[in-house]
């Protein structure tokens, strides 16, 4: 009887001070939904890489968003950002929730070249790259290494007139011009047009297969607008 108070008792403690006893020990991952955790950092395991079609972006967003869709900027594919993802499914983010650190100048501006938006680095940073487990700057040049492997297929780096294509033959265009990326590795997103390709990598930023693979867009056909 004696031990029976004891446990009475220790639970009630435990629960007035919010401590959930069905809980102790035990993972506390949230997958509702496969999107949103607060998991410690660099618990993940692999990356996204995803490349946005800006002219998609720009023709989807006619105001604001000046620094990347102004009439005189011409870009093709840009880093949407490096998400780091699990293998069950879904994603960390927001891992410093309100205490994310400051990216510095001298680090928005080394990717500006590839992320034209101080406020897309600075979002990107807050919600994918504080669960990656680096600092801003180690974050940011993992960006750049992972952009500077892939290759973008010569006839999507400077699209002069709107051009029809298919999902598959986005994703033979990417395989040509990346010797090891299969396909496999590649995800699309569009509705009547390209907006992105997402390309699976392990945390060594080499190519590899998604966990779970969508072939979303594969057989559809879709605009490439152009990016002059």
């Amino acid at each position: 009887m004696a031990a029976v108070v004891i446990v009475v008792v220790a639970a009630y403690l435990l629960k007035a001070a919010g401590i959930d006893i069905n809980n102790l020990g035990g993972n506390t991952h949230n997958n509702s939904g496969g999107k949103a955790s607060t998991s410690a950092k660099a618990d993940f395991d692999h990356y996204v890489m995803a490349l946005s079609w800006s002219p998609t972006f720009c023709d989807s967003n006619k105001s604001g968003h000046q620094e990347q869709c102004a009439p005189e900027r011409d870009y093709a594919f840009i880093v949407h950002g490096l998400w780091p993802q699990y293998d069950r499914g879904g994603w960390p983010a927001d891992c410093a929730g309100k205490n994310a650190p400051r990216v510095p100048d001298n680090v928005i501006n080394s990717v500006r070249d590839i992320m034209p938006s101080k406020g897309l680095i600075i979002h990107e940073w807050k919600k994918h790259g504080t669960c990656s487990g680096n600092d801003p700057a180690g974050y940011y040049r993992d960006v750049r290494t992972a952009y500077d492997r892939i290759t973008i297929p010569p006839a999507y780096v400077e699209l002069t007139q709107p051009l029809k294509v298919t999902g598959a033959k986005v994703r033979a265009a990417f395989k040509q011009s990346n010797p090891g990326l299969n396909d496999d590795a590649i995800e699309l997103t569009c509705d009547n047009r390209l907006r992105e390709v997402r390309i699976c990598m392990d945390k060594s930023l080499d190519f590899r297969s998604c966990a779970k693979p969508k072939t979303k867009c594969k057989n559809k056909e879709m605009l490439m607008l152009p990016s002059r």
